[in-house]
């Protein structure tokens, strides 16, 4: 089942004065429920653009995005933000703490907003915690933790509301090489263990052969679309390889 779907969408930038540039141009794909889906392409392909659509961040100047099955881009700016705010888990670069929080607190606050508060919204703080190795670490503050752990925590906040869909936005990008190993299996994990879908914007071949798919956009259009078959390191190599032959088109012209 398809959980987010993405027809035709494209999304023209104007400056007053200024001229036209087309960042997204007719961008068309699925997601199923319970995939990993990396998405990736050189500065200025359109990719933040595309995650910024997907999450109601901003609105496509033609085309459609639905998620679960609600179609996000006519609604009005009150009810967006509340679907946004059940239905989206976002991952950062940069972990989006609240240095005065706790950990229990920041992984809280999704459910506080919702007004689910008390033993069970508590239970559930825990309970994530736990699976995520943070249990123990929960009455710390961010400024006391490891890279590493902050973005596990900002992993804990994004699910913890069980929503339909994580928004991971360069999510290794503030860290060395084990650490992003770390949160790249943890993602991994979550999505086999709990069917958690994630839709992943990476510039980093290594992190995005942990996806099931990835999508390789080029000046605002699908350039390619790669699947796993024979494990991680063959889509590895099939990252590298489209990437090569997309710089090589670049180049050329």
């Amino acid at each position: 089942m398809a959980l987010l779907q993405v027809e035709h969408v494209q999304k023209i930038y104007q400056p007053k004065g200024g001229a036209v540039h087309k960042a997204l141009d007719g961008v068309s794909f699925e997601v199923e429920e319970g995939s990993f889906v990396a998405i990736m392409g050189p500065s200025g392909s359109g990719k933040t653009t595309l995650l910024n659509l997907i999450a109601g961040l901003d609105r496509p100047t033609g085309g459609s995005v639905v998620i679960g099955r609600q179609r996000i881009e006519g609604l009005d700016e009150d009810v967006l933000a509340d679907f946004r705010r059940k239905a989206i888990g976002f991952v950062f670069q940069d972990f989006n703490l609240l240095d005065p929080l706790t950990v229990e607190e920041n992984v809280i606050l999704p459910l506080t907003l919702e007004k689910k508060v008390g033993r069970d919204a508590l239970n559930r703080v825990h309970d994530v915690l736990k699976r995520l190795g943070l249990y123990d670490k929960r009455h710390r503050f961010p400024y006391e933790l490891s890279g590493g752990e902050k973005q596990r925590v900002a992993i804990a906040r994004a699910i913890v509301h069980r929503p339909l869909l994580i928004l991971a936005d360069e999510p290794t990008g503030n860290l060395d090489s084990a650490m992003s190993r770390v949160i790249l299996e943890t993602f991994g994990e979550l999505n086999r263990t709990m069917n958690i879908t994630v839709l992943m914007v990476t510039h980093d071949p290594f992190a995005a052969s942990y996806a099931e798919r990835v999508l390789l956009l080029k000046d605002g259009r699908l350039y390619a679309e790669l699947v796993r078959g024979d494990g991680r390191t063959g889509l590895y190599q099939k990252i590298i390889d489209a990437l090569s032959s997309l710089e090589g088109t670049v180049a050329s012209r």
